[in-house]
Formats: C-alpha cells, structure tokens, sequence
C-alpha cells in the first residue's frame, strides 16, 4: 500500500536525524505517499526516491517531495551511490534474494517491514503482492544478518545497517 505502518516514524526521524548528516545522500525506495519525506524534509534533509509505479507519482506529488524522481525498479538501480537507502515497506515485495543483493549493494540502510501480512495487488499494482508475507523477527534475523533491529513490535519491525 502507499502509506505504511504509523507505529515508530517519530523514533526513526529521531534516529536518522541523530545519525545522519544534513548532508548525507538519502534514497527512499518505494517512497507511497511520501511519509520519510515528510519526515525528514523539514529538517534540511534532501531526499531521491525510486518510485516503481507510475501513477504514484502524481498520485502523492512526488516530484514536489523528492529533488529527483526515478520511475523505475529499485532491483535495476544503483542503490550504493547512496550514503542511506530507506527500504521502507519494500522488501516483502520481492523476493529474498533480490532484497539480500539490495541490502549488502546499500552503504546504510533503514528497513521497515510488516510482519506476517499478506497483500495482493492493489490499485492495479501487481508490485504491492507481498512475496515474503512470512517475515517475522526470527526469519529477518535468519535471512538478513547484516540488519540489527532498532524498533520493533508484533506488527512492524524498523531495522538498519
């Protein structure tokens, strides 16, 4: 869906912004509605963002939240020239070993992701299916060790590297 989890978005603002540099290189993959820079604009961050689905870009007035907008599929984008990728609600879209490439290609990266949530296509996207509806803690901790938790509940969990 484009919009995500509320639960934890102040805690990970407050994280990136004790963390990161005003002038750190920040991707938002899969950015939906644009909650990270919503989040982190304010604050003097400038964010890119890779935005698979088309109409999202109108939809949610990207090109005014975002300094560059690519349409395309993060899993053919360089995401390593970033100094930070957020993949918020990202990686249960694809498979493990495309999110596994995505993650050791990024610097440093947020992660956010659903726990046990199956999802079918939704506004005609086939990119929103869930392929990993399966994620828990254990299977994040399994399949992405370079990850470490940061904030995480029954539902949701928010991981970097």
């Amino acid at each position: 869906m484009p919009r995500s989890y509320p639960i934890g978005k102040k805690e990970v603002q407050d994280f990136i912004r004790h963390t990161l540099p005003v002038s750190s290189t920040i991707l938002d993959v899969g950015p939906g509605a644009g909650v990270y820079s919503d989040l982190l604009s304010p604050h003097g961050y400038v964010l890119d963002c890779v935005e698979i689905f088309e109409p999202y870009v109108a939809q949610f007035s990207l090109l005014k939240k975002y300094r560059s907008v690519f349409v395309e599929d993060v899993r053919n984008f360089d995401v390593g020239t970033y100094d930070f990728v957020i993949f918020g609600d990202v990686l249960e879209h694809m498979e493990v070993s495309d999110a596994q490439r995505l993650i050791g290609a990024s610097k440093k990266c947020l992660v956010a992701v659903p726990y046990q949530y199956v999802q079918e296509a939704v506004y005609g996207n086939e990119a929103e299916r869930h392929i990993q509806d399966d994620l828990t803690p254990a299977l994040m901790q399994e399949r992405y060790p370079a990850l470490n938790v940061i904030l995480s509940n029954e539902h949701y969990g928010y991981y970097v590297k």
